[in-house]
């Protein structure tokens, strides 16, 4: 009886072990080409899940030390959005403005070749640096204006 409860409980260890290990290594946040999944697994539509105005962005295009007050000397500003669900039909758009004159700096655009979800990074810059003020970047979806941040440049 006693080798019977130590083979039960080595299974039963042995199980409980494998299980952990599968959950703290085998679960990373690593982005998916949705065409890749099993077809039983549905797609959702496509959505956007976080925008923030940064100083920069990481390899994967997300955000960077996120922040809405740039110093007087910078030359570069970047909009990191994650986003989920996107197909070769969607587009992801930010127009950047100068608040402070109402004047348009850039319009850029972001159209996947595959199916897929993660980050896409914009960044607008100068040659010199950015006057000072208050600016936007309006992000829309499928041309439908999702959020308008506004980050300013202080002294």
């Amino acid at each position: 009886m006693k080798k019977k409860t130590s083979l039960t409980f080595l299974i039963i260890s042995f199980i409980f072990t494998l299980i952990l290990v599968l959950l703290v290594f085998g679960c990373k946040n690593i982005p998916v080409e949705i065409e890749k999944l099993p077809i039983n697994i549905q797609k959702g539509p496509a959505e956007i899940e976080e925008i923030a105005i940064c100083k920069n962005v990481d390899q994967n295009f997300a955000p960077v030390e996120i922040t809405e007050e740039f110093p007087p000397d910078t030359n570069s500003i970047y909009l990191s959005v994650k986003f989920k669900n996107f197909t070769e039909n969607d587009l992801l758009k930010v127009i950047w403005t100068y608040e402070t004159l109402s004047k348009k700096l850039s319009e850029q655009e972001f159209k996947p070749t595959i199916a897929c979800s993660g980050y896409y990074g914009f960044n607008i810059k100068t040659s010199n640096y950015f006057p000072e003020g208050k600016y936007s970047a309006e992000v829309f979806l499928n041309l439908k204006s999702i959020k308008k941040i506004y980050f300013y440049i202080t002294q």
